[in-house]
């Protein structure tokens, strides 16, 4: 009779250890297809805001690329030494950087791991161009684009800030001006607040040591 018993305490134990390891292995399964098909999720939503990120920054190569045929039959036209023809050879080495800039972003975008930066930069500088309204970017996110545009525009935000002592705002009006959003763009990024804007772009001009009468915006996009 003990002997059965103890059978019985031996079987009930061995089921249970099996119940047990079964169970534990039926989470590991269910826990690995989870993980996988989130994986598989998350790939196809990156490839998904890849492509559109691709696509805008090839639109915008091509629109620069027709902008550097029209500037050289510009240039072609003008007569050389004139201020006129300085002007559009400034505009042409600017636009033939941001040609530069656009390849090497698509690049980027193409094979992530040429990207230091992460997809996401890229997608959400697509978003604030496409919904500017709507952008509410966190004090992280405006340090990451101020990085990535110093990455690749040669330092420059960092040498005038530096340099100048620029605020966090006149970084960001920089880095705006750098990815070339429009005045309507920067307006609404910054929630319809024209007045600090014009007031910050004021002093950001004096910062720079700008003479009145040229032009802030289009100083930046040369630098």
């Amino acid at each position: 009779m003990e002997l059965s018993s103890s059978w019985t305490l031996v079987l009930f134990t061995l089921c249970s250890v099996a119940l047990f390891f079964g169970a534990l292995l039926g989470f590991g399964v269910g826990f690995y297809t989870g993980s996988k098909r989130e994986r598989v999720r998350q790939a196809k939503e990156r490839l998904k805001r890849n492509q559109s990120a691709i696509y805008y920054w090839i639109r915008e190569r091509n629109g620069y690329s027709e902008r550097l045929k029209q500037l050289k039959k510009d240039l072609d036209r003008s007569e050389a030494r004139s201020v006129r023809y300085n002007l559009l050879l400034e505009d042409l080495h600017a636009y033939e950087v941001k040609l530069h800039d656009c390849e090497r972003i698509i690049s980027s975008l193409s094979d992530e791991s040429l990207n230091p930066f992460g997809i996401n930069l890229f997608t959400l500088l697509v978003q604030m161009k496409e919904d500017p309204v709507h952008s509410d970017l966190t004090n992280e996110e405006w340090n990451e684009l101020i990085h990535l545009t110093n990455f690749l525009f040669n330092d420059i935000i960092s040498d005038w800030k530096d340099q100048y002592g620029l605020t966090r705002l006149e970084q960001r009006i920089c880095c705006l001006v750098k990815w070339n959003f429009t005045h309507r763009e920067q307006h609404e990024l910054f929630k319809g607040n024209s007045t600090a804007l014009t007031k910050s772009k004021y002093r950001l001009k004096k910062k720079l040591e700008l003479d009145k009468d040229e032009d802030l915006e289009r100083f930046i996009r040369l630098h």
